[in-house]
């Protein structure tokens, strides 16, 4: 039975903790001798404008801590019935953007993804760099 719930709990998609982040190993390591704040800037700029051309796909939330920048793809949950508004309940992806000795390094996750063919989301952190 403990063998059926820890299937079940690592098939979820609902948005990771900070700690579960932390710990889990980047999908991608990019580098880049640019610097951390204009890589984070570019990332968000595109993954913001790849999101924006589907309707109530999801958002793009941003934060920085400790000179990290993380920027993460959340998309909407299923739509509320009682006339609430949208809310984003799954993180598919998530950038930290960090300095390095050369520039910047960014490491890049994902969580969820239904993606055929060439990943748009890790097509933008590439060439962001």
């Amino acid at each position: 039975m403990a063998s059926t719930a820890l299937v079940i709990s690592a098939c979820s998609n609902a948005i990771p903790s900070d700690s579960e982040a932390v710990v889990a190993e980047p999908d991608r390591v990019f580098n880049s001798a640019k610097s951390s704040k204009v890589v984070a800037a570019c990332i968000e700029e595109k993954w913001e404008a790849w999101v924006n051309k589907f309707e109530n796909w999801g958002v793009i939330q941003t934060n920085t801590i400790n000179e990290v920048y993380n920027i993460s793809a959340l998309k909407y949950g299923p739509e509320a019935y009682d006339g609430a508004p949208l809310k984003p309940t799954t993180k598919n992806y998530s950038a930290d953007v960090s300095h390095s000795e050369a520039g910047s390094e960014t490491k890049l996750y994902q969580y969820f993804s239904l993606n055929i063919g060439t990943n748009p989301f890790f097509s933008i952190v590439d060439k962001c760099q």
